[in-house]
């Protein structure tokens, strides 16, 4: 485990980046199809259940982090993850259109992403405001291209959703950085 833990503290700026970009370029590049997954998905019936197991898999997966490559045994740090996942649950299970709900997945797993890539400039507040900053920006170009896609829409609401995974993101990421730094 500490060979892992180690390989990821050492990857180079530039993969960073680059593993951030390409998230991006995904996020940006199948906007014209994912509608049609969706679709798709809802026609077999299983759209909610995708859903709700992608969002289990990461929950666990942090929980993963936490006890077993990071040996977080920070009470706290487990009781201020919990109190995110609240929130997270309050904004998600409040969306009755269950599309609205896959936002807070893709813009949550990259505001992680944009702070593991800004975190060998900076540290502390700047670190977790740029990183709410560059991914907020990065969920209202998507929702800016949207305008000109013939079979999507650009909808303010989205932005929002956007934004809101960003700052929850973010949070994650202070949470974690900070029980992490407090460990070592």
């Amino acid at each position: 485990m500490d060979a892992l833990r180690q390989s990821f503290a050492r990857l180079p700026d530039r993969w960073r980046w680059t593993i951030t970009g390409l998230y991006i370029a995904i996020l940006y590049v199948s906007l014209p199809y994912t509608k049609n997954l969706v679709l798709s998905l809802k026609e077999m019936h299983v759209f909610p259940a995708v859903v709700t197991a992608v969002y289990l898999a990461i929950a666990a997966f942090v929980l993963w982090l936490m006890l077993f490559l990071y040996r977080i045994r920070d009470l706290a740090a487990y009781v201020l993850m919990s109190c995110l996942a609240v929130i997270l649950a309050y904004f998600v299970l409040g969306l009755e259109v269950q599309e609205e709900r896959v936002h807070f997945i893709q813009y949550g797993l990259l505001s992680v992403s944009v702070c593991y890539s800004l975190r060998p400039k900076f540290e502390g507040t700047r670190l977790y405001g740029l990183t709410f900053l560059v991914t907020a920006a990065a969920g209202a170009v998507d929702e800016s291209l949207q305008y000109f896609i013939p079979s999507r829409v650009f909808d303010l609401r989205d932005i929002g959703f956007n934004v809101t995974a960003a700052a929850i993101g973010s949070g994650f990421c202070a949470i974690f950085r900070t029980f992490l730094v407090r460990r070592a």
